[in-house]
């Protein structure tokens, strides 16, 4: 792990998974073969921030996706909705783009430099550095409810989502002490999974993880030719 982070004892095996099987249902931990079962303490805390990461490039969609009304609400706003209603508190958003401000959310800038989705993690990070973790998540997850956010939070620990064994990694709840680890590889380009690829995982229906790439993409979207 990086440093002054402790090594957990299920960081040297296959990751624990909990998984969210029903809307409202409390995350449930089960193990993979040779996996160690997962029992985080329980323990009264602060309420974990939630940050929306609204600064991608949207090049395959082809306008800005944090900006984009889905029945009305650009997806960013529509996100730090779930969030908060999941039990993020407080929630921001992370880009630099000038529209994001007239969102209603508090907005934490990009970093400047090379574009990668760990700078607004990593910023986010730094922001909250009074709390413990902090919970982020990228703006095109049109399916995401807030019962999935809570069942992140029921963990209780740093932990990441996945969906049929397949790790979605921007959407994950980091310890703030990672904020350092996070511009490291945000600056070298590195992958975004190499940050949470040792985390507990969090199993969540396949469809709260879909991803709005293009116009087809999203809900009532036009059809591919």
């Amino acid at each position: 792990p990086p440093p002054g982070v402790a090594r957990s004892p299920f960081l040297h095996r296959m990751p624990a998974v909990a998984r969210c099987s029903r809307a409202g249902a409390p995350a449930r931990f089960v193990a993979r073969a040779g996996a160690a079962r997962y029992a985080p303490e329980v323990r009264a805390s602060a309420p974990v921030p939630g940050v929306v990461l609204a600064g991608g490039l949207s090049r395959r969609m082809g306008r800005d996706k944090a900006l984009l009304p889905l029945d009305g609400v650009p997806l960013a706003a529509r996100l730090a909705r779930v969030l908060a209603g999941g039990g993020c508190d407080p929630v921001h958003l992370s880009g630099s783009q000038p529209g994001l401000a007239e969102l209603g959310w508090p907005v934490l800038p990009d970093p400047p430099g090379r574009h990668h989705p760990l700078r607004g993690v990593a910023a986010a990070l730094a922001r909250f550095r009074e709390r413990e973790r902090v919970l982020v998540a990228p703006c095109d997850l049109v399916a995401l409810g807030p019962d999935h956010v809570a069942a992140l939070l029921a963990v209780g620990a740093p932990c990441v989502a996945e969906a049929d064994g397949r790790l979605h990694p921007l959407l994950a709840v980091l310890p703030v002490a990672w904020a350092g680890r996070a511009a490291e590889l945000a600056a070298a380009g590195g992958p975004v999974r190499a940050l949470v690829r040792d985390l507990p995982r969090v199993a969540l229906p396949a469809e709260a993880l879909r991803n709005a790439n293009r116009p087809t993409d999203l809900p009532g979207g036009p059809r591919s030719p």
